[in-house]
């Protein structure tokens, strides 16, 4: 289910004006990959790998808060949500289980995209930014998938 919505989020993101649908989208994506990872091993509290998240979310929060006026609630609640989704997945990898040696890498680069997408959109454009945002995501959306396989 999580990935539909990803895809969901991506047909939205098409069109400049659905913005906030394609970030509704990614957001559900994102809980159903939460709730999934929480449902493997419960809610996990690495301090030092929620840490790193936090202060990576804090510091694209910081870039692009000047320019994300009305949609400053929505986004805050995505952030949220998406470190807390890489914070399990990130947790659930080092419970040792070897079919979930890809989801570090996989979280990791979903909140990668959804960073420079968020400094590309709210802070300053970047030259190829199109190329290295989809790379990452799709890259972070094949080793997700190939997780749930195993």
């Amino acid at each position: 289910m999580g990935l539909i919505f990803c895809l969901f989020g991506d047909s939205f993101l098409l069109f400049e004006n659905y913005f906030i649908f394609g970030l509704a989208s990614f957001l559900i994506g994102h809980l159903f990959f939460l709730y999934a990872f929480i449902k493997v091993q419960g809610w996990q509290w690495p301090i030092k790998t929620g840490g790193i998240l936090v202060m990576a979310a804090l510091a694209i929060l910081t870039l692009s808060y000047a320019n994300l006026d009305a949609l400053l609630i929505p986004v805050l609640f995505y952030i949220s949500i998406i470190v807390l989704m890489s914070w399990q997945g990130i947790a659930l990898t080092q419970s040792g289980v070897t079919a979930y040696k890809n989801l570090s890498w996989a979280v990791s680069l979903f909140l990668l995209s959804d960073g420079l997408l968020a400094l590309n959109k709210f802070y300053i454009p970047f030259v190829f930014s199109g190329i290295i945002i989809l790379s990452t995501y799709w890259l972070a959306i094949f080793l997700l998938a190939e997780t749930t396989k195993e």
